[in-house]
């Protein structure tokens, strides 16, 4: 019985803040599929330059493939939520990913200027959000794939039906060219 108790105080230690930071961020964790992973990989180029990010990163279900499919690349995974971050922080011990740094923080402050890759699987309003900061931090060309939900303003170079359980659909993009405002004076 000891043991029981002990388990059930483990599994509310971790629910509670699981919970607290889906009110907080709006959206629970949910791992990106195994198909739409395999349609993300299958997408990109064979060589990428600078960091790839993943932007809530959750569970790492992409980011630790990407550090494998990339191990020249520094792959950073950020996670607000504790929970998860803990899951990838423990799972990145376990597959010696030497490549794969992990953040816990919210992705909206991370400057993105350095980045070769940017993978996101959020919600509407969310993607909608970072599209004003791709736009200002992005170099032009940069590669950012979506799961779930277009960039509105946005066209993408591919899209891809997943064909998964939630069917998916992943959407590849190009970052565009930035306007120079020092023309416009």
């Amino acid at each position: 019985m000891t043991v029981a108790l002990i388990v059930l105080a483990v599994e509310i230690a971790l629910l509670i803040p699981l919970f607290v930071y889906m009110a907080i961020t709006g959206i629970s964790p949910v791992p990106t599929s195994r198909r739409a992973r395999r349609a993300a990989l299958a997408a990109l180029p064979g060589r990428l330059d600078g960091t790839l990010y993943e932007l809530g990163a959750g569970w790492g279900t992409v980011a630790f493939p990407l550090a494998q499919a990339f191990p020249d690349n520094r792959v950073v995974a950020i996670e607000l939520s504790p929970v998860p971050c803990l899951f990838m922080w423990l799972r990145a011990r376990l597959t010696r990913r030497p490549n794969l740094v992990i953040r816990r923080r919210d992705f909206l402050e991370q400057p993105l200027g350095d980045a070769g890759l940017v993978f996101v699987y959020q919600y509407p309003d969310m993607v909608t959000r970072l599209e004003a900061k791709f736009e200002a931090e992005l170099s032009p060309g940069t590669p950012v794939v979506l799961n779930g939900c277009p960039l509105p303003g946005w066209a993408p170079q591919r899209t891809t039906e997943v064909n998964d359980l939630i069917l998916s659909n992943l959407f590849v993009y190009r970052a565009p060219g930035r306007e120079n405002p020092e023309a416009d004076g």
